[in-house]
């Protein structure tokens, strides 16, 4: 009726219907109190009533009254039956303590009765009975392991020699068991070898054995093995590893007796025959490389000073026949580059003379340059007079070894050997090309200058006067004075400064004087002599000469010195209708009511009337009005003092400075009594809203509602809500603080909160909460209002023996005690389990001290309420252990039992026997393994190693597989077999074909490796082999042609042939056969090649045939060094097979000539086709020809058609030039009538120009044929201008004026005048008139009218803001006037007003004036509406 489960206490069991707990019976054991059932206590041990776990019984004594605590004694080797009585141990059975059973005897042991444990059968003995009944000795030639039940046969390959031993033994190296049952074994035959130890083979060919070897060894090199003792090699022969006959040594080799292998003859040794045993020595002049039959002859153009190094090329300025030790010094004037063969090879280059001396008692060639100041003409020369000439006149050679000489330049002169152009001394040019002396200097013109080398005179800048002679530019113009034409020569062509302007020093044209001044002088220096102009008018233009200009206008002031007339306007604030005012005193205050800007006057810029919404007292500007204070406003406009202010905003709106009327409502969250001027002056106070805009007054301001708090000015959308975690009561609240903290144990969920919820059981909350957390673990909540602070301060913290798994409302109470198998610390999160090694019978444990320590022979696992079993057999468990296997019977030891407690309970293993860690039962080590000391597992012997011999120990003791020999797998007693052909094995080998190059390798490239090799042996020689893997010589290759082969282990031929010889296939040696006179070789050549025609060879073994010398001719081929004469016409360079014709543009009478320099020039004027004695003719009119012309017609670079600027008649070498003041564009032209005039506008100074070479200069016009760009008899006149490129003087064009000459441009009209066509000036005659304005550049006087509602009184107005507006009452109806006629005609109709600028006598309403309305009348001319009065 509880509702709640109880646990029964351990010590009890509960019934079948779970209704109530038994006390456990005597000879059981209830380990925890959740046992349904009650559990019989193992045999061996025993229990009283309520015991929870059972007692063993003490070793050899037994309970007498089944399983109660009185105790029997049993002897060693007896048991206790089911009487519990002690009984003898039955034979081939063993009892290890008194309450097991009899436990039988394993195979391969016995026991007689009363026995604790079982005997393992001797080794060399048989056990077929496990009561030891039939255990018998071995016979000889069998063997018995121990635990063995029948004895074995000796296997074939091993013998048994005593019935003692445990195991079979393997026959030693080089002997043999062919059969089982041996005693001992026979010794391996001679030429036989035992590889398994088990038959005898035969050694193959090239191996041989003695007797009782076991094994067959290769043939050693450098002997022969036809039997079956290694014989020698004699002098002459070899033999390689592995081979049964000696071999002969090859042509190239030399073998000494014994040798393994031929040996090459060393450089400077040769050997032409086989079977020798040493080479022979080459004599000097000769040469011969590694491995040569033959001593090769030094050949021609090298020296052979020692026969073993290869031949050296004669150095240049030497040369050499064919045998030679030395080189000989060639003949003065050649060269003899490296290599050479003849005394002539290689002729001085031109530029350059050659002679031979003497340095350190060593000739050695000098090779010198032609000095500077002369160039080369002839080669082949040894000294300076036969090769060098001194450089012509009119040319320089400013470097040495120069072959062409260069020609003097412009502005220089060259005279005969000049090594540099001299300059042209400063104040003289030179234009010409290659001058020879200084007289070709020329003396600097007037108005130009020239530094020093100048090719041609430099103009004087402006501003500068430069003399005839000149070198630089430094004289300038007298102030007061100026020019405009440049260059001039003297002071005296400079003209005197106009009025109006003055002149600086320098100057290239007057400067005016500014607007504002005036000068009536001429020559003056600078602006100090212009003169401010007169007060009460303005200067506009410039370059004034006089104090005259525009009247001061209304609204502005002139001083003295005024450059326009509204320059100085009144201020701001001011006013003036004056004409001529000279000062700013006569500008007025602005009225009251008005606002003025600068300038103002009734005529052009009336005063403005103050804007509603401000007020103007005197002097007002828009800038300076002032606003209607905030809260007030003006409707009205012309208000003159702050009293037009005196309209209060209305209650419920605002209104801000300068209003003209109310701004706006009251805004959201404000009131608005009368008289407010700012929006936000009113706030609503704290705690109250405002319910929308336009509020009058305070108490039209809500209260806040609870939840919520107002600040002052707080609209009614949104109001501001108590943030969650807090709470408000009450109405009318207005600060933040006034939002109450939520106290702890309670949440406020929501902004808004107007009280506070409890948490409740099982949760808690801080102060501030929005949320309750749920009791946390370890701890219990209790009542509804539990604090954080009673968590933090452990004041419900969950007590030692019980589990608060959180949320907990409740405790204590049952449910929540710690289990059994576990305690529970205070706080704990999670029940402690019981360590492994313990037990907990009871719940509600606290400490790790309630729980129990496991004895000694058991086991218990981690949160165990009991002992978990006994500890396994092989393994013994102490107090406290934590697994079955706890403590494992070490490395040789073992226990069959289990319960085993420490460590005496661990038998010793059996010597000889391996014994892993944790045995139960010792296992004898077996053969092909070794056993070393502690091992848990028998080791076989590695792969690569094998084993015969049983207990072997260490590793060691294995042996390494024969060289030539494999194992393939570990264990072995015998290496498998011989290696695999194509193999090679060195010691160690696992596997018949290894490859990992430390036990042995794949046979390699140029190897060959038969069955059982220890190492590759090489192919014979003249054979090679790129394969690996071969088995025998028969696979190796014959040596490829062009290639040789001396029998070598690698994956090629030994090289290619040597050059100057050939191999062909099979050969032994890189120089088998030698070149023939008339043939050479290459590397690497199969056969002989003979030397092609235009070259040769005298000698034996040559690698390139000697060109034929230059001058001759070889021209069949396989020449052995006999020569034919060059013939005369043709030249014949070195390796000529045929004469070449000297080339067009070229002749020659002589014969043997060397190559085409060696061919003359065609002379200018004539042409060569090539191949002759005589030049072929003349060259055509329309062209020239420099040198080597190939044609009458030439082509560049002999010759070419005669160019633009010249004219070529026939014959010519160089084109005749057109004179000055003429060019010609066209190229080919044949007499001077192709030269024309120079065009209109440019100007031709040079002779044989192709085109004009540029335009008239500025100022200057060139009416065709000039020859200078400032031809002095065409200065540009006055009044006309002469841009650059002119062929003529051009008039100004009207609005422009020109005063000086030589002039480019024409000068704008200045303002207030105008300039006609073709002005020489302005200020004679060209004012411009009353009724007009003249801007710049005006061409005429009537070019710009003042307009309609305008007149101009005054001459020289620029603009038409000079022309005034049309007085008040009159109209100004025609463009140009002058003034306003007396006449009436001229006054406004009456009934309209014309207040300025009127058009017409009855305008329509505007600035200018309008209809007079009603309540108004208007007389004829009034400039206002009268207002009507009463009368």
């Amino acid at each position: 009726g509880s509702g709640t489960v109880s646990a029964c206490n351990s010590g009890t069991y509960s019934n079948a219907l779970g209704t109530s707990c038994t006390t456990c019976e005597a000879g059981y054991y209830c380990p925890n109190g959740k046992s349904a059932t009650r559990a019989l206590c193992p045999s061996g041990s025993m229990s009283a009533p309520g015991a929870a776990k059972c007692t063993f019984f003490t070793s050899g004594t037994t309970s007498s009254t089944g399983r109660v605590a009185d105790q029997v004694t049993c002897s060693s080797g007896q048991y206790v039956d089911g009487s519990y009585t002690c009984q003898n141990c039955p034979a081939g059975k063993y009892c290890p303590d008194f309450y097991s059973s009899p436990i039988n005897c394993p195979t391969g042991t016995y026991s007689p009765i009363t026995q604790t444990s079982c005997t393992v059968c001797e080794a060399g003995y048989m056990c077929p009975n496990v009561d030891g009944t039939g255990r018998v000795a071995c016979t000889a030639g069998y063997f018995a392991l121990p635990g063995s039940t029948a004895c074995t046969i000796c296997p074939i390959g091993f013998y048994c020699p005593s019935t003692l031993r445990p195991l079979m033994k393997e026959c030693d190296a080089g002997y043999y068991a062919p059969t089982t049952g041996m005693a001992s074994c026979s010794q391996c035959p001679a030429n036989n070898y035992c590889k398994d130890k088990k038959t005898a083979t035969p050694c193959p060919t090239g191996f041989y054995a003695l007797l009782g070897w076991g094994e067959c060894l290769q043939c050693p090199p450098g002997k022969e093995c036809s039997g079956a003792i290694p014989t020698r090699c004699l002098a002459g022969t070899y033999s390689p590893e592995g081979i049964s006959t000696c071999l002969s040594c090859p042509i190239g080799y030399y073998c000494p007796a014994e040798a393994s292998r031929p040996m090459p003859c060393l450089p400077g040794y040769a050997q032409g025959s086989t079977g020798q045993g040493t080479c022979t020595t080459c004599s000097a002049g000769t040469y011969s490389l590694v491995g040569s039959s033959i001593c090769n002859p030094c050949p021609a153009g090298s020296y052979c000073a020692v026969s073993s190094q290869t031949p050296i090329l004669c150095p240049i300025g030497t040369y050499s026949s064919s045998g030679a030790s030395v080189c000989t010094q060639c003949t003065n004037g050649y060269v003899c580059p490296t290599g050479s063969t003849s005394a002539t090879n290689g002729p001085c280059p031109l530029g350059f003379f050659c002679t031979f001396q003497t340095i350190s008692g060593i000739k050695l060639l000098n090779l010198q340059p032609c000095p500077k100041g002369y160039y080369g003409t002839t080669q082949g020369k040894a000294t300076q007079a036969l090769g060098c000439t001194a450089c012509t006149q009119g040319y320089f050679c400013p470097i040495a070894g120069m072959t062409v000489p260069l020609v003097c330049p412009k502005g220089k002169y060259c005279p005969t050997q000049s090594d540099n152009a001299q300059p042209c001394t400063s104040g003289t040019y030179n234009p010409n090309y290659g001058s020879i002396d200084n007289t070709a200097c020329i003396n600097c013109p007037g108005g130009n200058y020239c530094p020093t080398a100048e090719d041609e005179p430099i103009p004087c800048p402006p501003g500068y006067i430069c003399p005839s002679g000149s070198t630089t530019y430094t004289t300038k113009f007298a102030a007061g004075t100026y020019s405009s034409v440049n260059p001039i020569t003297l002071a005296a062509n400079c003209i005197t400064c106009p009025a109006g302007a003055y002149c600086l020093i320098g100057s290239g044209a007057p400067t005016l004087c500014s607007p504002g001044t005036y000068n009536q002088n001429t020559g003056s220096v600078d602006s100090t002599a212009c003169l401010n102009c007169g007060s009460g008018h303005a200067c506009p233009k410039y370059g004034n000469i006089k104090d005259n200009g525009v009247p001061c206008p209304p609204g502005y002031y002139c001083p003295a010195g005024t450059a326009y007339p509204t320059q100085n306007p009144c201020l701001a604030g001011s006013y003036s209708d004056s004409y001529d005012a000279i000062s700013s005193a006569t500008c007025l205050p602005c009225p009251i009511g008005y606002m003025c800007e600068a300038g103002t006057n009734r005529f052009t810029s009336p005063m403005v009337i103050c804007p509603a919404g401000y007020w103007c007292g005197a002097s007002t500007s828009s800038a300076t009005k002032t606003a209607c204070l905030a809260g007030t406003y003006n409707p009205n406009t012309g208000g003159t003092t702050s009293a037009a202010c005196s309209f209060n905003c209305p209650p419920g709106k605002y209104c801000s400075a300068g209003s003209a009327a109310p701004t706006g409502l009251c805004t959201d969250g404000y009131y608005c009594p009368q008289g407010t001027g700012l929006v936000t002056a009113n706030p609503c106070p704290l705690g109250t809203y405002s319910p929308g805009a336009g509020l009058k007054a305070q108490s039209e301001c809500l209260k806040c509602p609870a939840g919520y708090y107002c600040a002052a000015g707080t609209t009614v959308a949104p109001l501001t809500k108590c943030l969650a975690g807090t709470y408000n009561p009450s109405i009318g609240k207005g600060l933040v603080g006034d939002c109450l903290t939520c106290v702890a144990g309670n949440k406020c969920p929501i902004d808004g909160s107007t009280s506070m919820t409890p948490c409740g059981y099982g949760y808690y909350s801080d102060t501030g909460a929005t949320t309750c957390i749920t009791c946390p673990i370890t701890y219990y909540c209790n009542t509804p209002t539990t604090t954080k602070a009673s968590i933090t301060s452990l004041t419900v913290a969950c007590e030692a023996g019980y589990i608060c798994n959180g949320g907990v409302g409740e405790y204590p109470k049952a449910s929540l005690m710690c289990p059994t198998g576990s305690y529970c610390l205070a706080q704990a999160v999670d029940p402690t389990p019981c360590p492994p090694g313990t037990y907990n019978p009871n719940p509600g444990g606290k400490t790790l001290a309630d729980c129990v320590a496991t004895p000694a022979g058991q086991y218990s696992l981690r949160k165990s309420s009991a002992p978990t079993g006994y500890c396994s057999p092989g393994f013994y468990c102490p107090i406290n252990s934590v697994r079955p296997n706890m403590v494992p019977c070490p490395i040789a030891t073992f226990r069959a039992l289990s319960g085993g407690s420490q460590l005496s309970d661990c038998a010793p293993c059996p010597s000889g026997y391996v014994c892993p860690i944790g045995t139960a039962n010792p296992r004898a080590c077996p053969i092909g393994f070794y056993c070393g000391p502690g091992v848990s597992v028998p080791t076989k012997c590695p792969k690569g190693k094998f084993g015969a011999s049983p207990l072997l120990r260490f590793s060691s003791q294995c042996t390494q597989c024969w060289a030539g020999r494999f194992c393939t797998i570990s264990g072995l007693s015998f290496p498998d077999g011989s290696c695999d052909p194509g193999y090679y094995c060195i010691s160690g080998a696992f596997v018949p074909n290894p490859t990992d190059t430390t036990t042995g390798n794949v046979c390699p490239a140029g190897g060959v490796c038969p069955a059982g090799s220890k190492n590759p042996q090489p192919c014979l020689p003249g054979y090679f082999s790129t394969l690996t893997g071969l088995k025998d010589t028969s696979q190796c290759s014959q040596c490829t042609a062009g290639k040789y082969c001396i029998g070598e282990v690698r994956n090629a031929e030994s090289g290619s042939c040597q050059a100057g010889y050939y191999c062909p296939t099979q050969s032994s040696s890189q120089m088998q056969n030698a070149a023939q006179p008339g043939y050479y070789t290459s590397s690497g050549a199969t056969a002989q090649t003979q030397c092609a025609a235009g070259s040769y060879t005298p000698d034996y073994a040559t690698s390139v045939c000697t060109q034929c010398p230059a001058g001759y001719l070889c021209p069949a081929a396989g020449n052995t060094g006999v020569f034919t004469d060059c013939p005369a016409g043709q030249y014949c360079p070195l390796g000529s097979s045929s004469g070449t014709n000297c080339p067009i543009g070229t002749y020659s009478p002589t014969k043997n000539l060397k190559a085409a320099t060696d061919c003359l020039d065609c002379p200018p004027g004539s042409y060569c086709l090539g191949g002759g004695s005589t030049v072929s003719g003349q060259c055509n009119t329309g062209y020239y020809c420099v040198a080597k012309a190939t044609a009458a017609i030439p082509t560049s670079p002999a010759g070419y058609t005669c160019t633009a600027g010249n004219y070529c008649p026939p014959g010519v070498g160089i084109p005749t030039p057109c004179g000055v003041g003429t060019y010609n564009p066209n190229t080919g032209s044949t007499t001077s009538g192709a030269c024309g005039a120079c065009d209109p506008g440019k100007y031709c100074s040079r002779m044989g120009l192709a085109n004009y070479e540029g335009s008239c200069n500025q100022g200057y016009y060139c009416a065709g044929s000039t020859v200078s760009p400032r031809p002095s008899t065409a200065t540009c006149p006055t009044g006309k201008s002469c841009p650059t490129g002119s062929s003529s003087a051009t008039s100004c064009t009207a609005g422009y004026y020109q005063p000086s000459v030589e002039q480019g441009t024409c000068i704008p009209c200045p303002k207030g005048y105008f300039c006609p066509l073709g002005s020489t000036g302005f200020d004679t005659g060209q004012d411009c008139p009353a009724g007009y304005y003249c801007p710049e550049a005006t061409p005429a006087a009537n070019t710009n009218a003042c307009p309609a509602g305008t007149y101009n009184p005054v001459i020289n107005a620029f603009s038409v803001s000079q022309c005034l507006p049309c007085d008040p009452g009159h109209y100004c109806p025609n463009t140009a006037m002058t003034a306003i006629p007396a006449d009436p005609a001229n006054l406004c109709d009456p009934g309209y007003y014309c207040i300025l600028g009127a058009t017409t006598k009855t305008p329509a309403t505007g600035a200018t004036g309008g209809q007079c309305q009603a309540g108004t009348y208007c007389p004829q001319g009034t400039s206002y509406a009268r207002p009507c009065t009463l009368r």
